[in-house]
């Protein structure tokens, strides 16, 4: 299985267990996050993070499944701010 991961400029990194490469067609990859996760890691992703998202959040161990109740987010990344890593 793949991860993808993103390392932010202070060093820290987030750990992505799903998500869909984009790259053919637009040049990079997105994940969802929920609330949540967006609360713990906003400051490092800052403006990549993009209203309207659906599904399950793809944070590495978040176990926030798909559920209309809760609002999800979008994040792009571009093909070079990311890495996937087994």
């Amino acid at each position: 299985m793949k991860f993808l991961q993103f390392k932010a400029e202070n060093g820290e990194t987030i750990t992505f267990d799903e998500y869909v490469d984009d790259r053919k067609e637009y040049g990079g990859y997105w994940v969802t996050i929920c609330p949540k996760c967006k609360q713990a890691f906003g400051h490092l992703l800052g403006s990549r993070i993009d209203d309207y998202g659906s599904g399950c959040c793809s944070v590495l161990g978040c176990t926030q499944a798909d559920d209309n109740e809760v609002p999800m987010y979008y994040v792009d990344f571009s093909a070079d701010e990311v890495e996937e890593i087994k």
